[in-house]
């Protein structure tokens, strides 16, 4: 059924930021609700928005898993337009094995579930505007019956079905720095950067560490260029001396420089492992994923955030193309006096160099 919100209830929903739903015939007396902790929004900020799905018929009703809100909700179940017009979902599809009786969930009467989404990782939200946003989960295979008691079978026979919201009204101030556009100076001239499925203050911190990670490298080129002969700075990392050596790691970070510069970046948020950085293709530049590690870094300092890119770039065969031979600063030191040739192919000593905490001479 159909939920109606009248002149005063529409009032209401507004005022605190939410939206009502629709359900078809076999999700009846499903009600889905959005929330958002206000409606004013800048365009650098994060856009919460909470979906919470109640049964509030009076039989149990069992749902495809992948269609309601959880830790992992898809932005694809929604929809959103500014001033009228669709806005792009820009999140990841999957290709999923047909369910089985493991992809379903029962919801009794009066239960209810509820996740926030951030939406500002999903669509570009920079632009300025009234923005209209609902959500509209609709599949071939979304209902299930009820399985017998004590039925162990994993097999369903799943039917159509759809549940919606109403529109949830919230209002962007314009960025100054549009998700598909460089958010930097440096960028500017021929490259730029790309998310995907990054927050707003995520992309806010990448901004950071990028310029950080420019100020990095082109520090660690000026440095070797004004080089004449061994230094301490130099031998911790890179062990012995030699002319041949120091040419080609001023390469190394010349490239770097380019990248940074004049090389679109792409960097990818949708990883969630907790104990890794991030990640790279060698043979597939300027693509960055971005983990757990990477998050709770500092923006610089020793395994910061910048240093990490200037790791992570090294890694890309146009650039330096790098090898993970050790890791953490002890061991990048160690690799440093037994095998120098290694070490200028290390990854991790690229980044300590650059990052030089504590500040060597």
């Amino acid at each position: 059924m159909n939920k109606k919100i009248d002149h005063l209830g529409a009032a209401f929903a507004l005022a605190f930021g939410l939206a009502a739903s629709q359900a078809s015939a076999g999700t009846a007396g499903l009600d889905v609700q959005l929330s958002t902790p206000g409606q004013m929004f800048k365009g650098t900020q994060d856009v919460p928005v909470t979906v919470t799905v109640t049964n509030n018929g009076a039989a149990p009703v069992r749902l495809l898993k992948w269609a309601l809100p959880g830790a992992k909700a898809e932005g694809s179940m929604f929809v959103v337009k500014r001033d009228g017009q669709s806005v792009p979902y820009l999140g990841a599809l999957y290709k999923r094995a047909a369910p089985t009786a493991d992809d379903y969930v029962t919801l009794a009467p009066g239960e209810k579930v509820s996740a926030a989404v951030e939406l500002s990782a999903l669509f570009d939200l920079s632009q300025g505007g009234h923005y209209a946003i609902s959500y509209k989960a609709v599949s071939a295979q979304l209902v299930a019956p009820a399985a017998p008691a004590g039925s162990t079978s994993k097999t369903v026979s799943p039917s159509f079905g759809s549940i919606s919201s109403g529109a949830l009204d919230v209002w962007m101030e314009a960025s100054a720095t549009p998700q598909a556009e460089a958010p930097m100076a440096a960028c500017v001239a021929g490259g730029g950067i790309t998310y995907l499925q990054c927050s707003s203050s995520r992309q806010g911190a990448l901004i950071t560490a990028v310029k950080s990670a420019y100020s990095m490298a082109s520090n660690a080129q000026s440095y070797l260029s004004k080089m004449t002969g061994a230094t301490t700075r130099y031998t911790t990392w890179w062990g012995s001396y030699s002319s041949a050596g120091r040419d080609q790691l001023k390469e190394h970070y010349a490239n770097e420089i380019t990248a940074l510069t004049t090389k679109r970046l792409q960097f990818d948020c949708t990883c969630t492992e907790q104990n890794v950085y991030a990640y790279v293709y060698p043979s597939s530049p300027y693509r960055i994923y971005l983990c757990g590690a990477f998050w709770a870094a500092p923006n610089t300092g020793t395994d910061s955030r910048a240093g990490t890119l200037i790791h992570e770039l090294s890694h890309f065969t146009v650039v330096a193309g790098t090898d993970d031979y050790a890791y953490g600063q002890d061991a990048a030191q160690s690799l440093a006096i037994s095998n120098p040739t290694r070490a200028r192919m290390n990854a991790d000593s690229h980044e300590y160099f650059a990052e030089n905490t504590p500040a060597l001479p």
